[in-house]
């Protein structure tokens, strides 16, 4: 019986982006970190700081269906919604 083992392009580009998702998680949870910091060295206050956190959390959960749709649509030539 023979197996079959992925190329090392492949490898490379999982683990790639296997650290583009640590990194984006890491960031996307700890921002909840710098909030007291923020508000402490700042002339913000809490209520103020917390939408900007909302929206941006909110813009990172909405475009992702629209990132992960790009590469494969880019196979066919078509990018988001733009070319054939």
């Amino acid at each position: 019986m023979t197996h079959s083992h992925a190329p090392r392009w492949q490898l490379w580009l999982l683990s790639g982006g296997r650290f583009i998702l640590l990194v984006t998680i890491g960031m996307r949870m700890t921002l909840g970190l710098f909030v007291r910091p923020l508000v402490n060295d700042t002339a913000l206050s809490i209520a103020e700081v917390s939408p900007a956190i909302a929206v941006t959390q909110l813009t990172w959960g909405v475009s992702q269906p629209l990132s992960a749709r790009c590469p494969t649509a880019s196979a066919r030539g078509a990018c988001c919604g733009w070319g054939r």
